[in-house]
């Protein structure tokens, strides 16, 4: 059995899921642990163990593992055959960025293979000496980014290029990689030009796992479908993106708006509570409850710079006040000098309004719970996708 532990700031999910699809595609056997599942899907040595004994018993011959970055330090690192390290972003209060990147970085040593990206956000000569530590390893990333950060080309396996064209529209994405002297034309139905370099991630993975075969690749990344990851339905041709975060996201849609691609984009948005009693103690602290508060103001003011309307709504609240939250939201839009908001604590009943009220060649964005299928208030579960609110509120607007 090989271990894959995929790390990084973003697209940690996207990759996981990728190559569990294309594993299916050439008949191999896996099992996949993410957060497309599990809220942290390894939070600790207790949870790993017990998923390499169910994976021993299954007798797969892949096991993929999501590895959130808070959690590096929880576990024994030296378990994976293969590490993946997505991308390093400042996702976290710039004062902790350091500490953050450290743990992030603990992740990938001598004691396995690595597939590293090279990440522009870290000073140069601080990667160059990570990356030189590392004996083992693969790297992919960007010509721009070697062009701009002048980082010698011969050190990647596989860089995208696009011949200074668009890589994306609201269709699809086309680029380039090349890799060993060869170019590859890729095309996929996926959406925003990040996840060109989610694709040159899973191909530089696995070929370094061995089982590469083009035909099956191109057609595993031409429209695979990624559970609540900007997984995209047309409507009365609108676009409805459902998607776990909005960062980056919006500022691709504000680009295909201003290159006339779509309309209006159209954000429906919430935010969870704390205070549920089957939740990890860690998610019902007042320092959690602090934390969520700032990631609403930062996600409130973000989202001002690129929306024309935003419905705020109920996104598991657990024990805390669902109205109370879209109020502190309205407020931070309102100090953004945002007033084109709508509050309908009905989350099924705010994304109808969403779809009613939206108009042709418009996105809407329905954000904050991905493909969860547990909401969660007043300590109560319902069992619900925001995949199945859309499909229930088409059905009920008709055709």
């Amino acid at each position: 059995m090989k271990i894959v532990g995929i790390s990084g700031s973003k697209g940690k999910t996207t990759i996981a899921y990728l190559l569990h699809l294309y594993l299916d595609s050439i008949n191999k056997s896996n099992l996949l642990y993410s957060s497309l599942d599990f809220e942290i899907a390894v939070p600790n040595n207790v949870r790993l163990n017990a998923i390499l004994e169910e994976a021993k018993e299954k007798n797969v011959e892949y096991l993929i593992l999501e590895i959130n970055e808070e959690y590096i330090d929880k576990i024994d690192k030296n378990v994976f055959d293969y590490k993946v390290l997505t991308n390093v972003s400042v996702i976290t209060e710039k004062e902790k960025y350091n500490e953050y990147k450290n743990k992030l970085l603990s992740f990938y040593d001598n004691t396995s293979i690595n597939v590293l990206c090279y990440s522009p956000e870290i000073e140069k000569e601080e990667y160059l000496n990570f990356i030189g530590r590392i004996q083992n390893k693969t790297l992919f990333g960007s010509s721009y980014d070697t062009s701009v950060y002048e980082i010698d080309k011969n050190l990647f396996y596989s860089l995208i290029f696009n011949n200074n064209e668009q890589v994306d529209n609201i269709n699809e994405i086309k680029f380039y990689i090349l890799s060993e002297g060869r170019e590859l034309l890729i095309k996929s139905k996926m959406m925003f030009d990040f996840s060109a370099y989610n694709i040159n991630c899973l191909y530089a993975l696995i070929n370094t796992l061995k089982i590469y075969k083009e035909e099956v690749f191109i057609k595993a990344i031409d429209s695979p479908v990624i559970p609540g990851r900007c997984e995209k339905i047309i409507f009365r041709d609108r676009t409805i993106l459902i998607t776990l975060s909005i960062v980056d996201i919006l500022e691709s849609l504000y680009n295909y708006k201003e290159h006339g691609y779509i309309n209006n984009i159209i954000l429906v948005i919430g935010s969870i509570g704390i205070g549920h009693d089957t939740w990890s103690e860690e998610f019902n602290t007042k320092e959690q409850e602090v934390k969520l508060s700032r990631a609403r103001e930062y996600a409130c003011s973000y989202a001002s710079n690129y929306c024309d309307y935003i419905y705020l709504t109920s996104s598991d609240p657990a024990s805390t006040d669902p109205l109370k939250i879209a109020n502190e939201m309205e407020t931070y839009l309102i100090e953004s000098k945002f007033y084109k908001t709508k509050i309908e604590i009905n989350r099924e009943k705010a994304i109808e309004d969403a779809i009613i009220d939206s108009n042709a060649g418009d996105v809407i964005i329905i954000s904050g719970r991905g493909n969860r299928s547990k909401y969660v208030k007043n300590n109560i579960e319902y069992n619900f996708s925001d995949y199945q609110l859309i499909q229930r509120a088409i059905k009920k607007i008709g055709k």
